[in-house]
């Protein structure tokens, strides 16, 4: 993998080639002259990755380049598509649905009719229309597709600490910036 540079890092150097006669001064010279066209270059790729000067930005250099150039160095990805249910958007949807079933109910939380409705109403809004599009579900109606995700994930852990960031927004008054939430873990 060839990685993309500009400028004079995209430059090729000249061939450094010493003549046989050749005094000792010039070799020295030559040698002091590609010494500094390489330390000059060392500096814009530490420039290029970001690398502060100081005493170990040569080490940050080689460790930055390993990491983008070695297998052995890089994340492993995982293979296959990237899973769009995550703990995170369960978690957040629970929270959602729970919210319409409280403002629906009254807080009879009992209601199983509720649950029904609550996802039908949350099947038709952003951003949960457009993640149930994008996850190409295998229900045929989005609403059952999210019924399933509520009654899967409900009495998971994360649910009560979503739930509790939730209430520490309504408390705050706050509900705009959950609304945000809710739409960034949609995306």
């Amino acid at each position: 993998m060839q990685k993309k540079f500009t400028g004079e890092l995209a430059t090729p150097i000249k061939p450094r080639q010493l003549g046989l006669l050749m005094s000792e001064a010039d070799i020295r010279e030559h040698k002091a002259k590609w010494a500094n066209e390489d330390h000059r270059k060392l500096l814009l790729l530490c420039h290029h990755y970001a690398i502060a000067e100081g005493p170990h930005m040569f080490y940050l250099l080689a460790l930055s380049l390993a990491q983008d150039f070695v297998d052995g160095f890089k994340e492993r990805k995982p293979r296959g598509r990237k899973l769009k249910w995550t703990d995170l958007n369960k978690s957040v949807l629970v929270v959602e649905i729970e919210r319409i079933r409280s403002d629906h109910t009254g807080g009879r939380a009992n209601d199983p009719r509720s649950v029904v409705w609550a996802t039908k109403r949350l099947a038709k809004r952003e951003p949960w229309k457009s993640f149930i599009e994008a996850t190409g579900s295998g229900d045929s109606d989005p609403a059952e597709a999210l019924r399933h995700a509520y009654y899967d994930f409900k009495d998971d852990k994360w649910v009560k600490i979503t739930g509790d960031a939730y209430k520490m927004h309504k408390h705050e008054d706050t509900i705009s910036e959950w609304e945000s939430f809710v739409c960034r873990c949609c995306e």
